[in-house]
């Protein structure tokens, strides 16, 4: 009877053992592993006093795939629709379509929570909703400190906040020049949510 109580304590131990070293291994990314992420915002923006408003709409679809076990190759659509209407009742709306592709560096990928640093080279075309704005066209290279935590097995949040950065832009009419810019920006105002889903 005393050795049956002991394995059943044994085996309890190692159950319990076993379980909490589940729960603590969960999400974590490795070589091959697939994946699809992405953010969505919302702002809305009045001044006091003035009868003036903007609203802006961003949504960012984007796939990963992982060729090593700390880097992972990942490919981003964007659309933007920004809304602007003035004290006089002039509205325009200006819209942007883009294309991003780079790579995302995870320093722990197989654990839980992880640091990442993701680096895109992009393009963007932007066109307003008049016959006077021409569409602009930009190309650019910006890299982005951020972090990825698993909530279960195959969902992840992730975050990234401010950027480094330049771009080119120019207006889609003969003569036009570029505009050419430097940013640097870690404000934690600039933080961008989102989430993954492992496959």
């Amino acid at each position: 009877m005393k050795k049956l109580l002991i394995a059943l304590a044994a085996g309890f131990i190692g159950f319990t053992n076993l379980n909490a070293q589940e729960k603590e291994a969960i999400g974590g990314f490795e070589k091959e592993d697939f994946f699809i992420t992405g953010s969505v915002s919302y702002t809305n923006t009045s001044i006091s006093g003035i009868d003036d408003s903007l609203g802006s709409f961003t949504i960012a679809p984007a796939a990963g795939y992982f060729i090593t076990e700390n880097l992972a190759l990942q490919l981003e659509l964007s659309y933007n629709s920004l809304d602007i209407i003035n004290v006089t009742g002039f509205a325009n709306s200006r819209d942007t379509f883009g294309v991003a592709a780079g790579v995302n560096y995870f320093f722990t990928p197989a654990q839980r929570f992880s640091f990442t640093l993701e680096g895109n080279v992009f393009y963007a075309n932007t066109s307003e909703d008049n016959n006077f704005s021409p569409d602009t066209n930009t190309f650019g290279i910006v890299v982005s400190p951020g972090i990825n935590y698993f909530i279960s097995n195959s969902f992840a949040l992730n975050a990234s906040v401010g950027a480094l950065g330049f771009n080119s832009s120019k207006d889609d009419i003969d003569g036009a020049r570029a505009r050419n810019t430097f940013v640097f920006n870690m404000n934690l105002s600039t933080i961008a949510l989102g989430l993954t889903y492992k496959f």
